[in-house]
């Protein structure tokens, strides 16, 4: 794993991100990756019952339709994104998404951006220059004849999903 840090700029985006009491899924999320299955009992488990840490909800639209959610924590400089939550037809937003939230984080205050995943070919496109990687020592085991299920780069995971 890794995390990766991204400097909070201006950048343009026409996604527009509103902060929310709590993320409500229209139905169980979806990529086109393996993940873990998200549905609105895990993001209550997870983040919202959870008493070790205060998780902001973020709603990320496009010309006022909805795209879906942001689950973030707050450091003191930084904005830790724990989760990102775009449905199927959605999912090649992911750099525009990453440029919103910088663009929003700045305006909130906060210098860096901070991402934990999983290193893959999907990440490395998605990345602005202007960020710095700092590996993490955490390993990730699947046992299981599937070969998909043991290529990590058929994998989407952000720390929310292992933290």
């Amino acid at each position: 794993l890794a995390t990766q840090y991204v400097l909070s700029l201006p950048y343009f985006s026409d996604l527009e991100i509103k902060e929310r009491g709590r993320a409500y899924l229209e139905k169980n999320f979806y990529t086109n990756f393996c993940g873990i299955t998200k549905t609105n009992e895990y993001l209550d488990w997870r983040y919202f019952r959870n008493p070790k840490n205060r998780y902001k909800y973020f709603e990320l639209l496009k010309d006022d339709n909805h795209l879906g959610w942001i689950v973030c924590k707050d450091g003191r400089f930084t904005t830790e994104v724990v989760d990102i939550l775009l449905a199927k037809k959605s999912s090649h937003l992911y750099k525009d998404v990453i440029s919103a939230i910088s663009r929003h984080s700045l305006f909130r205050g906060k210098l860096f951006v901070a991402y934990s995943h999983l290193q893959n070919k999907f990440w490395r496109k998605v990345w602005p220059k202007l960020s710095k990687r700092r590996e993490i020592t955490i390993y990730f085991t699947v046992k299981t004849p599937v070969k998909r299920l043991l290529n990590h780069e058929d994998w989407i995971l952000l720390g929310g999903d292992i933290q």
